[in-house]
């Protein structure tokens, strides 16, 4: 498993594991995507993860009319990976609550479930 800001790694990073997660957040009220996200997200449709699970998740706030469409940007853009999406995009208002935190934990388990699924489990 590997943890990394996105600043801090090239998507291609994602070709030396099985389940690939990005989370989010999204900025302001026009929706736009985190600056510091911007050069990880058009990378990343130059990348092939063919035969990969994936899945995002990210935070938004409910008062503007978008609603965490960063989440959506990135869920479309790893669509164009030719990797496999392993889980619904969950988007979350503000911080997790206890409602939320189940529903990443079910969040990872598809994702896991969709990654035994390739094995023949």
């Amino acid at each position: 498993m590997l943890v990394e800001e996105c600043m801090q790694v090239h998507p291609r990073k994602f070709i030396d594991y099985d389940i690939c997660v990005m989370a989010t957040y999204t900025y302001g009220s026009n929706g736009a995507l985190p600056e510091e996200a911007e050069d990880f997200y058009f990378d990343l449709e130059k990348i092939y993860l063919t035969g990969k699970i994936f899945g995002v998740l990210g935070s938004g706030d409910r008062i503007y009319e978008k609603f965490c469409p960063a989440v959506d940007d990135f869920d479309k853009q790893f669509e164009k990976t030719h990797t496999t999406r392993g889980a619904e995009a969950l988007k979350i208002n503000l911080s997790p609550n206890e409602m939320d935190k189940e529903n990443i934990k079910q969040f990872a388990e598809y994702l896991v479930a969709a990654y035994s699924k390739t094995l023949g489990h």
